[in-house]
């Protein structure tokens, strides 16, 4: 009786074998017949590459029957085992022009082009100053030229698949689709790449030695994000090593073991680049950088801030929303905190109490926008376009040059506003808040609410069916409108002031009118009508009168 431990080896025998012939049973077996040559050949060294011992003269007249042998000297039989050859010739036709000349190396097999040169292949397109085609190699190399005064012009340039590069040089092969790139810049997404050594590849990968990362599209950019090395997957990703950010070529603090900056061209989120600059008044800064949020296809969110070396910063966000035939819109709702001055003197006050040396001021801004689609509700309409704040937002917060504008600005002005109306039926509504500001001034304009309620003519006396003629008194029209409005006029240092209520300015009017018309000695037409307007105010007047000083 066979033991356990003996059954485990004959079944892993038996395993091993039936992999053996499953693999023999798979693999390719090659075989070779050779047919018996009529010439006995005895063993020894054969030159079959040199000519034959036995000299034979040239004779015109005679014949020499093929040898078996011989014939398979001169004619190698195919090998089953060898590579084939790649295709010598290229899947489509390359086209090429030049401003000033071309020159054909026919030995070499090479294509000088001199002047704006352009090669098109397929969805391919470089031009440059000057182009070398190499027709053996399936290359192309391309670089600028120099002009009279020393500059160099005409650049290569390099577009596919909707990608553009300008560079220094670049050598491409048609075929690989390949390409080593010196000097490259090229942009991607909102940013820009800068490389100075960048190879290519077949899926438009692109590896960057010593590369720079920026949203300034300047050559020269004034600020970036330095990586040793980077790779960029079109639509995609952008991935770097090390990186650190750099203004004007000065290396800051700021540093990243890695970076990762999504690419795509669609909504994704990401890294939003700050702007740089340096100001007397409040150091050098970083402002507008922050991250942005694909939330999703109908809205989006970018959280901002700004930061300043002597203390200030803000922070702010902004989001846009749309749905598809309703509405759409925006929100940017900002909060500042800029010092000025000297820190160290913030206690300081004059006799006045003021402190001429040292001010800190907190500021917000909000803009709000909002459209509604037509289509959406035809008898109904909203809308908003709001610009509010305090004064010396605009003013305190105009360091970077994105902003610079707005320092100009001296009028805010706010209106919100819906309308609807009722099918069929003479009824209109409209109301409205509206908001104007003086930033130089401070003074502030608030109509809270304005409601506008109307009735068009209408014919109360009209009998709904109509018998015989009509009747005078059936023609008289009846029109009905009735206006709110609540207004307050204030400081925008006052704006949050209890006291604002007592300050309120409001009122009613109502109008009414009545007319008819009716045609008297035949060729006369009297139209009488009846006009009424009634004003309510919600204010009250005390007066008296003093005896003793008589006022």
């Amino acid at each position: 009786m066979p033991s356990a431990l003996q059954k485990e080896q004959f079944f892993k025998r038996l395993l091993l074998i039936l992999i053996a012939v499953a693999f023999m049973s798979f693999s390719p077996v090659f075989a070779q017949t050779v047919e018996a040559d009529s010439i006995p050949v005895k063993s020894g060294k054969l030159k079959t590459n040199g000519l034959d011992s036995l000299k034979i003269n040239a004779d015109s007249t005679a014949t020499i029957n093929g040898d078996s042998l011989t014939a398979g000297l001169q004619q190698a039989i195919p090998d089953s085992l060898a590579k084939r050859k790649k295709n010598k010739m290229l899947d489509s036709k390359v086209k090429y022009t030049a401003r000033d000349s071309m020159r054909l190396d026919a030995k070499n097999k090479k294509m000088h082009l001199y002047g704006e040169a352009q090669v098109d292949y397929e969805s391919i397109k470089l031009t440059g100053g000057y182009i070398m085609i190499d027709f053996n190699t399936k290359t192309a190399y391309a670089k600028g030229v120099i002009d009279s005064l020393g500059n160099k012009i005409e650049k290569p340039e390099f577009e596919e698949n909707g990608q553009s590069f300008s560079m220094e040089e670049m050598s491409f092969n048609f075929e690989t689709k390949k390409g080593l790139i010196k000097d490259v810049i090229t942009k991607e997404g909102e940013g820009y790449i800068h490389g100075e050594k960048v190879k290519k590849m077949e899926n438009d990968v692109m590896y960057i030695k010593s590369g720079k990362y920026t949203t300034c599209d300047n050559p020269e950019p004034h600020f970036h994000i330095h990586a040793t090395k980077l790779k960029i997957i079109p639509n995609d990703k952008i991935i770097t090593g090390p990186a650190l950010l750099k203004i004007e070529n000065i290396p800051t603090p700021l540093g990243l073991p890695f970076g990762f900056f999504p690419n795509k061209t669609g909504q994704s989120s990401g890294i939003i680049m700050p702007q740089y600059g340096e100001s007397q008044q409040v150091g050098f800064f970083l402002t507008n950088g922050g991250y942005y949020f694909a939330l999703s296809d109908k809205m989006d969110l970018s959280v901002m801030g700004d930061i300043y070396s002597k203390g200030s910063w803000a922070i702010g966000g902004i989001t846009n929303y749309r749905s598809r035939y309703k509405f759409n819109g925006s929100l940017d709702a900002r909060f500042s905190n800029i010092k000025i001055g000297e820190s160290g003197l913030r206690d300081f006050r004059n006799a006045e109490g003021v402190n001429p040396f040292f001010q800190e001021n907190r500021d917000f801004m909000i803009r709000w926008g909002h459209r509604q689609d037509p289509k959406a509700r035809p008898n109904s309409l909203f809308s908003a376009d709001v610009n509010a704040g305090t004064s010396n937002y605009n003013r305190l917060n105009s360091f970077s040059g994105a902003n610079a504008a707005n320092a100009l600005t001296s009028q805010l002005q706010s209106n919100i506003s819906y309308s609807r109306s009722w099918a069929g039926k003479p009824y209109n509504l409209s109301l409205n808040a509206r908001h104007s500001q003086n930033t130089i001034t401070g003074d502030v304009s608030i109509i809270l609410p304005e409601a506008t309620f109307t009735v068009n003519r209408f014919f109360p006396f009209k009998r709904a069916v109509q018998i015989g003629e009509q009747k005078w008194f059936e023609k008289i029209g009846v029109t009905y409108s009735n206006a709110i409005k609540n207004e307050l006029i204030t400081k925008d240092t006052l704006l949050w002031d209890a006291d604002n209520f007592s300050r309120m300015r409001n009122g009613m009017m109502q109008q009414a009118n009545a007319s008819t018309s009716f045609r008297i000695l035949k060729h006369f037409t009297l139209t009488p009508g009846i006009n009424t307007t009634n004003r309510t105010y919600i204010q009250s007047l005390h007066k008296s009168w003093d005896n003793e000083n008589d006022t």
